[in-house]
């Protein structure tokens, strides 16, 4: 008896008999029409000429297997890197002998990029290209084609080459006046639709990359002046370039930006925001040379609802008999940013009204300061075993120093106030950083005349290291005591919001800290205690105060790294403790936790890091900030607020290669998981959710 199992497998291969038989018999049959009823061509022959020498530089033959009679059309490839030989792509660049690049010349007459009836005869079945060789200096550059066009007669004036950057912006600076070969003199005509000011992505192909400027004949007028505005757009790196015509030789100009905005090409998605902190938009007399007519913008672009997240700061041009604004203006920046503005000598109202500014109007806010100092200091060294007596190094020095301040008047007058301070210190350092067992380090000055009197700072550190299982375990002391004067600023500050001049005793600290180092088991441990007296500071009405007697801070830190095969958890805690919370506040508890997979790709010679970190400190009354004297200062009590209590977690991936290093973070990930009032500092939330990356590369042999 012949199973059933082994009657289905007897089926199955007569099944497949069958079927292979038949496929033969089908691709002999194909074969014979294909040699008997009609012709096949096998090949189409690709010859690519130089238009310059009408020599051909290539030539290559491409399988196409189709019949006779039909058409044939090479198609363009878009990328010259992905073109293919075998597809009927034509390549759009071409890296030839002695340093040629050869870019293909689409609108040359004598292309031939189809063959309208396949011949029999291989031979006759050509594709002719045409090219223009380029001697390029980079492997990522190009071409760019400027060509200035007379608008009336579309003859053109001139044409001009220039080499260029690979898939970037290509901005030309425009020139409002052009001369032809004749003579006849040209101007630029910013209106005409046809103009096609710049190349929004350059080719490979410098064929692809036009820019076509169209002018009328005509010169300047004898009293005509024109500006040029420049309106660089930072976060795209590139710019345009505007003209505005109908101006008159010595009258001031002021570019009117109370519209905020400059429209995009797709307004609905995106707008341009005028950026004004460098810029240059006021031109107390224009020139009939162009080149001193210039005005500068610094454009960022933003995406649509982003500009809530910004300030809208108006600055007001007043008359000062009427108290009314005769010209608006607008700056926007981020918040918490300071604004400075330089306020224009002259200006000319839409109504003709000539304005001069009024710098002694007492309503004039001079919040503005100068500070230029010059500190030489010199010194003889003794080198660590210079000779066999010479068991430290030993180093003696003296420094002199002279600052000057200019500050508002104090008593609104038009000169400002000045103040000069000189200083004079000596010092030495001693230090051992030779042998294993003990090392140690000093250095100290003392003040000697002017401002430095009674001044003087030392501090120095010592560490004894010793065997302990089969490791090295360092034991380390420091020490510092110093007796200094508060800062300049802290002393004497005027401006129309804060003014002080506050003579002030000098701030003694004295600090001992000790740290325990196992390098085997990846430990530290530190703590230190720190005596402050006449602690200085900005209150609650953020101006500087000096707290009577004495304050103290400890603190301890430890720090501990792990590690089982490719992962890592690197910890640090922080413990620390103000004697007075009211004057020094401080967290209890601070937190960085960074866990990471670390390994090597690629033959081991890409590093990796893939991995996420948070930081975390707990609740407590932090200082808040004061723009008007960029310092931090003590909470008012009114209005009072905590901050802290919040991680913040970043995932993270670090790339090493050679001289190369690349990192993308998204910053804050746990953005809106939990409560959304995350503040680093009282009232100025932390950032939102952001994505970072950067690259450095290290150029050298």
């Amino acid at each position: 008896m012949i199973s059933t199992k082994k009657y289905l497998f007897i089926l199955l291969g007569f099944l497949i008999a069958i079927m292979y038989l038949n496929s033969a018999s089908v691709l002999a049959e194909d074969r014979q029409n294909r040699t008997s009823d009609s012709y096949y061509v096998e090949e189409v022959s690709y010859r690519y000429i130089d238009e310059d020498t009408e020599e051909v530089f290539k030539e290559e033959k491409r399988d196409i297997f189709r019949k006779a009679g039909l058409s044939y059309t090479a198609t363009l490839a878009e990328d010259w890197e992905h073109a293919s030989r075998n597809n009927g792509l034509i390549e759009e660049r071409i890296e030839g002998e002695q340093g040629k690049t050869y870019m293909l010349d689409l609108e040359h007459p004598n292309n031939i990029l189809k063959i309208e009836s396949l011949s029999e005869n291989s031979e006759e079945n050509v594709i002719q290209v045409y090219y223009k060789a380029y001697h390029l200096t980079g492997y990522y550059t190009t071409y760019a084609t400027v060509t200035y066009i007379d608008e009336d007669t579309d003859e053109i004036i001139e044409t001009k080459e220039m080499e260029v950057q690979c898939h970037s912006h290509f901005s030309y600076d425009i020139p409002f006046l052009v001369e032809d070969s004749r003579g006849v003199s040209y101007r630029y005509d910013s209106k005409n639709s046809k103009n096609e000011e710049i190349v929004s992505c350059t080719k490979e192909n410098a064929f692809r990359n036009q820019i076509k400027l169209y002018y009328k004949k005509g010169k300047l007028g004898e009293n005509e002046a024109v500006v040029s505005v420049y309106n660089e757009f930072l976060n795209e790196n590139y710019y345009r370039k505007i003209f505005i015509e109908g101006l008159t030789v010595g009258a001031d100009f002021y570019i009117n930006y109370d519209s905020e905005s400059i429209p995009s090409n797709n307004s609905s998605a995106y707008y341009y925001v005028w950026d004004l902190e460098t810029e240059v938009v006021y031109i107390e007399s224009l020139s009939r040379n162009l080149a001193e007519n210039i005005i500068r913008m610094s454009n960022v672009k933003f995406p649509p609802g982003s500009e809530a997240t910004e300030e809208v700061v108006k600055i007001e041009f007043i008359d000062a008999d009427t108290g009314k604004a005769f010209r608006t203006a607008r700056k926007r920046l981020d918040p918490g940013n300071q604004i400075n503005y330089t306020a224009p000598n002259k200006l000319t109202a839409d109504n003709g009204n000539v304005y001069y500014f009024d710098k002694d109007n007492k309503a004039f806010v001079r919040d503005s300061t100068t500070y230029v100092g010059i500190k030489n200091t010199i010194g003889i060294a003794l080198l660590e075993g210079f000779n066999k007596y010479a068991k430290a190094g030993l180093t003696a020095f003296a420094s002199y120093k002279i600052s000057k301040y200019t500050l508002m008047n104090k008593d609104g007058g038009p000169l400002p106030d000045k103040y000069n301070e000189n200083e004079i210190f000596v010092g030495g350092e001693l230090s051992k950083r030779e042998g294993n067992i003990l090392h140690y380090h000093a250095i100290g000055e003392v003040g000697l005349a002017g401002k430095a009197i009674g001044q003087f700072n030392v501090k120095g550190d010592i560490d004894l290291n010793f065997p302990l299982w089969k490791d090295t375990v360092s034991l380390i002391a420091r020490g510092e005591v110093s007796n200094q004067l508060a800062p300049f600023y802290m002393r004497h500050y005027h401006s129309k919001h804060f003014m002080w001049d506050n003579d002030m005793d000098k701030e003694f600290r004295t600090r001992i800290e000790g740290e325990l180092s196992i390098a085997r088991w990846k430990t530290r441990l530190r703590a230190g205690v720190e005596n402050i007296k006449n602690y200085t500071y900005f209150n609650q009405q953020a101006t500087p105060e000096q707290k009577s007697g004495s304050l103290q801070v400890l603190s301890a830190s430890l720090n501990q790294d792990f590690k089982l095969g490719i992962f890592h958890l690197d910890n640090e805690v922080t413990w620390q403790k103000s004697s007075d919370q009211t004057v020094l506040p401080l967290p209890d508890l601070s937190l960085y936790h960074n866990f990471y997979m670390q390994f090597k790709l690629a033959k081991k010679v890409l590093s990796v890091q893939l991995g996420a970190d948070v930081r975390y400190f707990t609740k407590y009354n932090a200082p808040a900030y004061m723009p008007a004297i960029q310092n931090f200062y003590l909470q008012p009590e009114e209005g009072k607020v905590e901050i802290g209590g919040y991680p913040i977690v970043n995932v993270y991936a670090n790339l090493h290669l050679k001289r190369t290093r690349f990192y993308v973070m998204m910053y804050h990930v746990n953005q809106g998981i939990s409560r959304p009032d995350y503040f680093l500092s009282p009232h100025y939330p932390i950032n939102p959710r952001v994505l970072k990356f950067g690259l450095s590369w290290n150029f050298y042999d």
